[in-house]
């Protein structure tokens, strides 16, 4: 299908664009004839995004963010696009599995690249799986005037507005279906603290906390 719509639109041969295709992700030495050049895939994450949201209908966008692994050699950071229960890739990012170092960088880079694509009329929900949450990067969504809902664990602490003690957060949601809105600071430690009107979702291990 990809195949038949590029010799349409570059007037190829069949096999021509096929192995054009094949070849797409080589560097330039490695591609045959001569005139080849390397692609760099991140040049089309922006225009890709803006063309899908010049033709998108809603007011709510809603991005989702997700790590997945390649056995025991890559692992791929994507920013998708949610439509219809479909995830649609518009950012990523290759590492070697059992590279070092945090995440966060490379989520806060991406976000930030498509963030010339969203217009002013979006309202922009960043939702992520447990394991990606940070303070750092909830906060640096914030600060790019999205929404972060993410999932995290039921093992911290939160203080609601004008109340004296902590509570554990799974004291506010105890059983799954149950739900909470409220003001206060969620994270007893200092460096975590964060100032949150959160509706929390319990599920079966996470909960939803949306900034």
């Amino acid at each position: 299908m990809v195949t038949d719509f590029a010799c349409r639109l570059l007037n190829m041969k069949r096999n021509s664009a096929r192995q054009r295709l094949r070849e797409l992700y080589l560097e330039a030495t490695r591609k045959r004839g001569a005139k080849r050049t390397t692609m760099d895939v991140q040049q089309c994450f922006l225009p890709f995004c803006k063309w899908l949201l010049e033709r998108w209908h809603a007011s709510e966008v809603a991005l989702a963010i997700d790590a997945s692994s390649l056995g025991e050699r890559f692992v791929v950071l994507a920013v998708s696009i949610v439509y219809r229960g479909i995830a649609i890739p518009v950012s990523w990012t290759v590492l070697h599995a059992n590279q070092t170092g945090s995440w966060n960088v490379h989520w806060i880079r991406m976000l930030r690249g498509l963030r010339p694509a969203i217009a002013p009329t979006h309202r922009v929900i960043v939702v992520a799986d447990r394991g990606i949450y940070s303070p750092l990067l909830f906060r640096e969504v914030h600060k790019m005037c999205f929404h972060p809902f993410f999932r995290i664990n039921v093992g911290g602490n939160f203080r609601p507005e004008g109340a004296p003690d902590w509570r554990p957060l799974k004291s506010f949601v105890p059983t799954v279906g149950a739900t909470w809105c409220g003001e206060g600071t969620a994270f007893k430690a200092s460096g975590s603290r964060l100032q949150s009107t959160p509706p929390w979702h319990a599920g079966s291990k996470a909960m939803s906390t949306p900034g």
